[in-house]
């Protein structure tokens, strides 16, 4: 999933990204009883380094854009706010 994100050139890729993460947790949750079954398999070095070096990268994307634009500084929290609302 991360280097589908970060290979894509789509607008909405965080909203992909998200719903993807989302969807792959959601089977367990609806089934507390399922256990999932290991499988202990090689795996060389590159490709660990591989997947690190994706997941940081990721990680560098998410902060940049949580910073706030034009300053160093994060936003504190997110909040929602309406930007209009029917009286």
């Amino acid at each position: 999933m991360i280097r589908q994100y970060l290979t894509s050139q789509a607008l909405d890729k965080d909203y992909i990204y998200w719903d993807k993460a989302i969807a792959s947790k959601k089977p367990t949750a609806r089934r507390p009883d399922l256990v999932l079954a290991a499988k202990e398999i090689n795996v060389r070095a590159q490709e660990i380094a591989s997947l690190l070096d994706q997941a940081l990268a990721k990680v560098e994307v998410a902060i940049s854009k949580a910073k706030i634009k034009g300053r160093q500084l994060y936003h504190p929290y997110f909040i929602n706010q309406p930007l209009a609302w029917e009286t």
